[in-house]
């Protein structure tokens, strides 16, 4: 996260040093002015419910939105790159991106009993859609 001003902000950090993620933020008008203290000032409500005001905010952060925010395993039957081969390939989802990052992460394997046993524990299967490429078997979350 980098600092930024409370326009831009996604977090805030109050005065204890607790960062905490925005879920909405008052005393802004539609121009963006801020309103003034005599005016009861700006601040943010958290996503735990909490008003932290102008006064209580140390610093406001602005999440990055290239990061990552989730993985899936993508499983083919016989891609072009492994014309014989089960081969399972780690795409990421990034926010505000529709479409998901090839990343160069895989496993390759003879069968799906074997690919799907080299996949990380813990993930959900999620059928092939009717319109994904024939070679999509199944997808990991």
């Amino acid at each position: 996260m980098r600092r930024c001003d409370v326009h831009q902000a996604t977090h805030i950090e109050d005065r204890e040093g607790r960062v905490h993620r925005i879920a909405s933020k008052w005393g802004i008008d539609e121009d963006g002015h801020l309103a003034k203290p005599s005016e009861g000032g700006f601040g943010c409500i958290t996503d735990t419910g909490e008003r932290v005001s102008m006064w209580e905010a140390r610093a406001y952060y602005q999440e990055d939105q290239a990061k990552p925010v989730m993985s899936t395993w993508v499983v083919y039957d016989r891609p072009r790159d492994f014309p014989n081969k089960f081969v399972a390939r780690r795409h990421y989802i990034v926010r505000g991106d529709p479409n998901p990052r090839a990343s160069e992460e895989y496993a390759v394997a003879d069968s799906l009993e074997e690919i799907r046993q080299r996949l990380p524990p813990g993930l959900y299967c999620l059928p092939r859609f009717a319109d994904d490429d024939p070679k999509i078997v199944e997808v990991w979350l």
